[in-house]
């Protein structure tokens, strides 16, 4: 009876082992240090003096979005946020925000953990890069890799 025990259990920590190896070798999964890790950037690269209106522009260039056209999204997550066409696109005013702004405070969480905490119930999940953030959902009708693909450009200089 020990051995079927011992043999089980090595089976079991076998099939563990290959769904963790399964799971790191899947082109989905992305290691979430990689997420938070930017390049630091100087004060006077041009990334820091654009607008969300910037961004849109480039996302209609890219053929992202139809069109400029947004609507504003609700107060208090960032500093300026909108929805483009079932992509929302948050910006944050870093250089007059301090640490213990809720603001900042959001804009940390999402760099950290890949979401705003809205409310107690309802999360916003963003990539954030530098002061921008996307967030998109099932209204979004276009592809959304193209979409973070240009978004990760834009963001990239």
């Amino acid at each position: 009876m020990k051995k079927y025990t011992i043999a089980f259990s090595a089976f079991l920590l076998l099939i563990f082992s290959a769904m963790l190896i399964y799971t790191a070798l899947s082109p989905d999964f992305v290691p979430p240090v990689s997420i938070r890790q930017q390049a630091d950037l100087s004060k006077d690269n041009p990334i820091w003096d654009k607008t969300l209106d910037d961004l849109a522009d480039y996302f209609v260039e890219a053929q992202v979005l139809p069109n400029t056209e947004y609507n504003i999204l609700v107060a208090g997550n960032a500093t300026d946020a909108r929805l483009y066409s079932g992509v929302e696109l948050y910006w944050w005013d870093l250089e007059h925000l301090t640490p213990e702004d809720k603001l900042f405070k959001n804009y940390q969480n999402g760099l950290e953990n890949g979401f705003i905490q809205w409310t107690e119930q309802y999360r916003i999940i963003v990539e954030i890069r530098r002061p921008f953030a996307v967030g998109y959902y099932g209204t979004y009708a276009g592809d959304v890799d193209k979409m973070l693909k240009a978004f990760r450009d834009y963001c990239r200089e």
